[in-house]
């Protein structure tokens, strides 16, 4: 099952282009071709395993424990590989181009040198495990967001948020 949102907030929209949550239902592989793009990502993980090469990412079912795991995407200039092998879960958000900046803290060339790697901050990490209990993923996520902007007492709606 794969579900598309966009940010509810239009203050979020500024930053953010879709979310997406993924849940396998089955362990058929799937494989696709990630293209270079001007976008960056995080994925939120439940169950995997993930390994990486050159142009390779693994994602990989992990058995009974349902580790949780958070993934950020660097820049890439060529096609990646990525394979999906067995049941798990995957929450991942889109940003606009420079929009993760309002979000992460240092630069993006600095917490994600290489195409994807893991990111190790004890917030978005601790986020990850609530993210995976929460009954509405998408509430979660958009309360996660605008409270992490650091400026949001200045940004003005055109909603509820």
């Amino acid at each position: 099952m794969l579900k598309t949102c966009i940010p509810q907030s239009t203050v979020l929209q500024r930053y953010i282009d879709v979310f997406y949550i993924l849940q396998t239902e089955q362990p058929a592989p799937i494989t696709y071709l990630a293209f270079p793009h001007i976008n960056t990502a995080i994925s939120f993980f439940k169950g995997v395993s993930i390994t990486r090469d050159d142009l390779h990412i693994g994602i990989n079912e992990d058995g009974p424990a349902k580790n949780t795991c958070v993934e950020i995407l660097g820049k890439y200039t060529r096609p990646v590989v990525v394979d999906f092998n067995g049941v798990f879960e995957e929450v991942v958000i889109i940003f606009k181009p420079m929009g993760i900046n309002r979000f992460i803290k240092g630069s993006l060339q600095q917490l994600a040198p290489a195409h994807s790697q893991a990111y190790h901050d004890k917030t978005w990490t601790a986020f990850c495990k609530a993210l995976f209990k929460a009954e509405n993923k998408i509430e979660i996520l958009e309360s996660f967001y605008w409270h992490s902007l650091p400026s949001r007492k200045n940004l003005r709606p055109l909603n509820n948020h």
